[in-house]
C-alpha cells in the first residue's frame, strides 16, 4: 500500500518511512474515525467504516459529510474535501 501512495505522491517518502510519522498518522485517522463514528451514533445513523471512509444511507450522506469534515477539523485544524464514491 506506502508503494503505491509513495508512486502517486513521492513527496510523501520522508514521513512514511519515519516510523514515528507513519505511526501518529496511523492515530490520527483512527482518532477521527472514532469521533465520526461517535456522532453518527449519537444522530442514530448506522455507519459502517471501511478504511477512511463509512458507508452510510444516501439519506444520511450529507449529514455524515459534515460530521466528516467537522471531527477531521476538530482533530488536525486542517479542512478536508469529502467525496463520494
Amino acid at each position: 500500500m506506502t508503494g503505491a501512495v509513495l508512486q502517486r505522491h513521492p513527496k510523501l517518502e520522508p514521513l512514511l518511512s519515519n516510523p514515528e510519522t507513519g505511526h501518529r498518522l496511523q492515530f490520527l485517522e483512527s482518532e477521527i474515525m472514532m469521533r465520526v463514528l461517535r456522532q453518527c451514533q449519537k444522530q442514530s445513523i448506522i455507519a459502517l467504516p471501511v478504511f477512511d471512509c463509512v458507508v452510510v444511507k444516501a439519506s444520511a450522506e450529507e449529514v455524515v459529510r459534515r460530521i466528516m469534515v467537522q471531527e477531521f477539523k476538530a482533530v488536525t485544524n486542517l479542512n478536508i474535501a469529502v467525496k463520494r464514491e
